[in-house]
């Protein structure tokens, strides 16, 4: 019997946000398709239960630190995003947050991608700052507008390439 790869989704999941659910559902689609039942997803939520219930997958409390860290203990692979996570609009605390999770995940040397993520805008030069010290580090960066690219490189992003 194999086990099955798990992959932690970190998003504004569980906030009752209708577009940021299709997102998680999309990811679901697209991993459900490519790799069937070989994949275990679980993904990081403001409101656990409401998650599970929602997309039929586990699903950890997202703002405790230990259920945090014991959720990516034996992963495989944390994806970030999608939607725009990265960004200082909203507030410097919430990108500082998902900035956290991968911080997290890279020091377990666990692989990192930013998946389909809007980039930006930044009003902060910290913002700016940050984004680039973490975002250099991580495997894989997708994103989903010419306008998240060509800020990422605006900003100093050169490796891992970034896919439009």
């Amino acid at each position: 019997m194999t086990s099955r790869a798990k992959i932690v989704v970190s998003g504004y999941y569980g906030c009752g946000n209708v577009g940021d659910e299709a997102v998680l559902a999309g990811i679901l689609e697209a991993f459900r398709r490519r790799s069937g039942d070989e994949t275990e997803i679980v993904a990081l939520s403001q409101n656990p239960e409401a998650t599970t219930r929602l997309h039929g997958i586990h699903s950890a409390y997202r703002m405790s630190p230990a259920i945090v860290r014991e959720t990516l203990k034996g992963s495989q692979l944390l994806l970030s995003g999608g939607g725009s996570l990265l960004q200082d609009t909203t507030s410097l605390r919430s990108l500082i947050y998902y900035l956290w999770v991968v911080r997290v995940a890279l020091r377990m040397k666990l692989p990192v991608m930013f998946y389909a993520q809007g980039i930006g805008p930044f009003r902060r030069p910290i913002s700016r700052a940050l984004v680039r010290l973490i975002a250099n580090r991580v495997n894989a960066i997708t994103v989903r507008d010419e306008h998240s690219f060509a800020l990422l490189k605006k900003i100093g992003v050169n490796r891992p390439p970034i896919n439009l």
